[in-house]
């Protein structure tokens, strides 16, 4: 059975005391701290069976993130996030069809020692250039609005850090931990300018921005990539492949 319950629920208030054991659990504590004050932003469900949780749903806008931590009814879950009207399910992998993605975490923190000029405040409208310069494809930037509205939310709210490196007063790369809780954060949106790339930019933003993260005591540090794309990159910078996410789209 799935359950609609409020953010001051006991079982969701216990959930966000826990210590976040997964990257979809870091999604859904952010996104509760982010905007669980705010009346209709976030939808927030339970899955249980006979009296014990199996998973935890968060929507917030057309996507559901779902933190499956039992033995969860598939079909049930799959045909709730049709019918609440979502686009997506992101989960970790279940016996289904959908987009299959990896999961890393941060082992040991590697610095190539490059010595470039960073700063944890970075104009925003910038960092957004800097992003729409490596649009692709699979690479997809939302509309500057969204973005800004929704980062600087984010930031204000201490549940998202931002890190620029910058060259000769231009900035060149970033990253952005797009879900802090706890111990534990999401890092995404790394992007170097195209002139820019192969140079150590893009180490430089993803060390500085843990480095500066794991300083707050944050030491489970995640992010998500495509199976076939960064995995070299990502293995200099010190991460491993954990597991697996799912996205099926049009649920």
């Amino acid at each position: 059975m799935i359950t609609l319950v409020s953010t001051e629920n006991e079982v969701i208030q216990n959930y966000m005391h826990s210590q976040a054991k997964n990257i979809f659990a870091v999604r859904i504590q952010s996104l509760i701290i982010a905007y669980g004050k705010y009346d209709n932003l976030l939808d927030i469900w339970y899955q249980n069976d006979n009296n014990k949780i199996t998973a935890y749903l968060l929507k917030y806008g057309n996507e559901i993130i779902a933190d499956i931590v039992g033995e969860c009814d598939i079909a049930e879950l799959i045909n709730f996030c049709r019918m609440t009207g979502a686009k997506v399910l992101l989960c970790k992998k279940i016996p289904t069809d959908g987009y299959l993605g990896t999961v890393m975490k941060l082992k040991s923190l590697r610095n190539d020692e490059y010595d470039y000029a960073v700063s944890h405040e970075v104009d925003l409208q910038e960092y957004y250039r800097l992003l729409k310069s490596n649009q692709s494809q699979k690479f997809v930037v939302p509309d500057f609005k969204d973005f800004y509205v929704d980062l600087h939310h984010r930031l204000r709210k201490r549940c998202a850090e931002i890190t620029g490196v910058y060259f000769e007063r231009q900035l060149v790369s970033g990253c952005i931990a797009s879900a802090i809780s706890g111990n534990s954060a999401i890092i995404s949106a790394v992007a170097t300018l195209p002139e820019y790339k192969r140079q150590g930019f893009g180490t430089k933003a993803v060390y500085e921005l843990c480095q500066s993260l794991s300083n707050k005591s944050v030491d489970n540090i995640y992010l998500q990539r495509d199976k076939n794309e960064n995995k070299k990159f990502y293995r200099h910078s010190g991460f491993e492949d954990v597991a697996e996410f799912m996205q099926i789209l049009g649920v």
